[in-house]
Formats: structure tokens, C-alpha cells, sequence
């Protein structure tokens, strides 16, 4: 049985031509397998719902394939994975014979872009899959859907810190509702391995996805319906689905390089509708319902 549950999240890819024998190829050597004996592909359609023409060409996004099984894939032209693209917004993957499975294949795909929020869509492919086909939103930052807010800012440090306290809150222009970040004067910025970053400008990027509109809610980065999630006791659960009551992606740099992690705890608040409905009591939500939170990373693991 699935389980669901309800959520508040942040989220802070020398050439041999083959023929149909390919017995004895290795992993260690870049390979172009024969589109004709691909036996099993997917095709994802990517959509910029507001600038349908801001992503043609082959240019304008970057995927990448993450997980354990990424190495089996190939492209739908029997490339190397490292060679996938998304082109006019469509990514065509396969897997690679020499791979074949008699167990499901689970893929992330990582999708950017410089306008573009970075989003992820798990993918997964059964034994008997000869075709699966997927499409996934991408949030341009520059002209969002309704029901999404978007905020950039800029704020000078003083020897790598902030001098007073910092505060950022999306517009509430689009959506309905808002998030705001506060940080304390006096946080160090650090990297994911706690190494501080030392710079002169913090960039924050601050987006709020409402539950205004069924576009926002299909927009969140990495969707619904993750590969897994790690729970409060570090236990990987699989077979999950979110129900949200409001979602924020956060991203933070000084100079350049990203912010993972910092040296006082951040506040974050995410505005609630409401008119909420609570799944777990079936009621409007009110002040002492408890809500789990659940963050992200741009590698897909909640």
C-alpha cells in the first residue's frame, strides 16, 4: 500500500560502432550501441508553461542522470549517457542491453538551466517497459506560473558575515501566500563540507509555491512522488507520495559559490491557506496541528 504524508518542504549529467553482438563490451569503454537494438526507452517532454520558446534548441537546458542504475542507460542513440541532452525540451533515454534487468531500473533526472529553477523526475523502468513517457514542469525564474512567487536578492557582508539581521519574502504577487528566510547577524556561510566561504555579496534566490493553482503544485522541484525519502531515524522508505501544504525552494551564494550549510539555525516560514483541510484530521488546520517538515537537496533525496 502507498503511504502518504503531509508535508512542508524547502530545497536547499575512441568510439567502436557495434553490431548486434555486443558480448564482452565493458563499462570502461565509450560505446555507440545500435539504436535498433534498444529494447527499452523513455521519453521525457520538458514544458516551460509560461515561455514555451525560451527552451528550443539544445542549449538552453542540462540533464543529468543520477543513481545507481545511471550508468546503464545509454542515449536513444545508443550514446553514452554523458552525452544525453535535452533538445526542443525532450530527453530520450534507453537502456543499455548489456543491462537488461529482471529488477526495475530507478533513475533521477537532474534538469537546469541559468533561467531555470533545478528540478529533478524520478524515473523508473520495469522489466516489461519497452516505452515510458513522462513530462515534468520547469519554473522559469524570470516569468513564473501563476501561483508562484520568485525573489532575488543582494546583500553585502562584512568580513564573510552579515552585519545585521537579514530578512527576505517573496512578493505575494502571483501566489496567494509567501515564505519568508531571516538570518541572523553574525552567521558564517559554509559548503556542504563545512568549509566557510568567505566573499562579499550573499545572493538569495527565494521561490513560493502556492496551492493556488494546479500548475504551482505540478511545478514543485522534484514532484510528488519521490524514489525515496529518509525519515526522522535515517531509515531510506520507499513507495511515498506527499500530500503538501506548501513548498519553498531556497538557494544561497556568496560570490559564486553555493551555501549548504550555516553556522546559526535559519528561520523559515511558510505561509499555510487558511482554508486549509488537515488529511491527518480531516479538519480546517488551527494553531497546535503538527505538520512534518521535509527537505530536499538538488540531488533528489528527501
Amino acid at each position: 500500500m502507498k503511504k502518504f504524508k503531509l508535508f512542508i518542504a524547502m530545497s536547499f549529467l575512441t568510439l567502436f560502432a557495434l553490431s548486434c553482438d555486443i558480448e564482452g563490451v565493458t563499462d570502461s569503454v565509450d560505446i555507440t550501441i545500435s539504436n535498433n537494438i534498444l529494447k527499452q526507452e523513455a521519453l521525457i517532454n520538458v514544458l516551460d508553461i509560461v515561455n514555451p520558446e525560451n527552451i528550443e534548441g539544445a542549449n538552453k537546458l542540462k540533464v543529468e542522470l543520477i543513481g545507481a542504475d545511471a550508468s546503464k542507460f545509454v542515449t536513444n542513440s545508443g550514446e553514452n549517457i554523458s552525452n544525453l541532452k535535452v533538445i526542443d525540451g525532450n530527453i530520450a533515454l534507453a537502456v543499455n542491453p548489456n543491462h537488461a534487468s529482471s529488477e526495475p531500473l530507478k533513475v533521477l533526472l537532474k534538469i537546469s538551466g541559468d533561467d531555470y529553477l533545478t528540478t529533478t523526475l524520478p524515473l523508473i523502468l520495469f522489466p516489461e517497459d519497452t516505452l515510458v513517457t513522462k513530462s515534468i514542469n520547469i519554473v522559469n525564474k524570470l516569468n513564473t506560473v501563476e501561483g508562484i512567487d520568485f525573489i532575488e536578492n543582494n546583500e553585502t557582508l562584512t568580513n564573510n558575515t552579515l552585519a545585521t539581521d537579514y530578512s527576505i519574502t517573496t512578493p505575494a504577487a502571483k501566489a496567494s501566500t509567501k515564505t519568508e528566510v531571516t538570518i541572523e547577524s553574525g552567521t558564517v556561510f559554509q559548503d556542504a563540507n563545512g568549509n566557510v566561504i568567505t566573499g562579499g555579496t550573499l545572493k538569495s534566490e527565494v521561490a513560493h509555491f502556492s496551492l493556488d493553482t494546479p500548475e504551482s503544485i505540478a511545478s514543485f522541484p522534484g514532484g510528488l512522488t519521490p524514489l525515496s525519502v529518509i525519515d526522522e531515524n535515517g531509515e531510506e522508505n520507499e513507495d511515498i507520495s506527499f500530500i503538501t501544504a506548501g513548498f519553498t525552494s531556497i538557494d544561497m551564494f556568496i560570490d559564486g559559490k553555493e551555501v549548504k550549510n550555516f553556522s546559526k539555525p535559519i528561520s523559515v516560514g511558510i505561509e499555510i491557506p487558511s482554508d486549509y483541510i488537515n488529511p491527518e484530521t480531516g479538519n480546517t488546520i488551527k494553531v497546535g496541528d503538527q505538520i512534518p517538515i521535509w527537505s530536499y537537496d538538488e540531488d533528489g533525496q528527501w
